[in-house]
This record gives structure tokens, sequence and C-alpha cells, in this order.
């Protein structure tokens, strides 16, 4: 019974927390070409691969908490959560570095 209560409250702070990254990068987000610096299609494509990579990330969580209670796929599932963590932080990390590039 623990490790179920354990997987179902990783899995809720988690997408707790994507769920105000989510928020704040939204935010951030929309506001950044404020200066009108970077053309809209750029400024959009941002958007779009920023929050294409929240969601495998906040996916990745998923994964992670059912790894607490599955253990016959708990190998898998922890490298399903590493695998989503790392791609949806590299998208995120593009997204910005893209758009900072182009404003310059």
């Amino acid at each position: 019974m623990l490790p179920v209560l354990a997987g179902i409250i990783f899995i809720v702070v988690w997408l707790g927390a994507a769920g105000v990254w989510a928020m704040m990068s939204a935010m951030g987000g929309v506001m950044a070409n404020d200066a009108g610096r970077v053309d809209p299609e750029h400024h959009l494509l941002m958007l779009i691969v920023m929050f294409a990579g929240e969601a495998l990330v906040a996916l990745a969580g998923i994964c992670g908490g059912s790894a607490f209670f599955l253990p016959t796929m708990r190998a898998t599932l922890w490298w399903s959560f590493a695998g989503l963590l790392v791609v949806g932080a590299a998208l995120q990390v593009w997204a910005v570095w893209s758009f900072l590039s182009a404003a310059a």
C-alpha cells in the first residue's frame, strides 16, 4: 500500500509543479517579444516548442510515479522518466536559446 501511495503523491506533486512551471512559462513567453525584435512566427515557434517540452516533462512524472508501484516494469519506467525529462528540458532550453539568439 505504501508504494502505491508514494507513487500517487509523486505524480500529483510532479504534475502540480509542472502546471505551475507551465503557467510561469506562458506568462514569460507571451511577454518575451514586447519589444518586437523577433518576428511573430519565430516567437510562436518558441512558444510551441517550449510547451511541447513542458508536456514531455509532465509526462515524465507519470512514468516516475508509476515506477513506485509497478515492480515488473520499474526499469523501463525509470528509463522512460529519465528520457522524457531530458528531452523535455532540452526542448525548453533550445526554444529559449533559439529565441534569444534571434533577438540578438
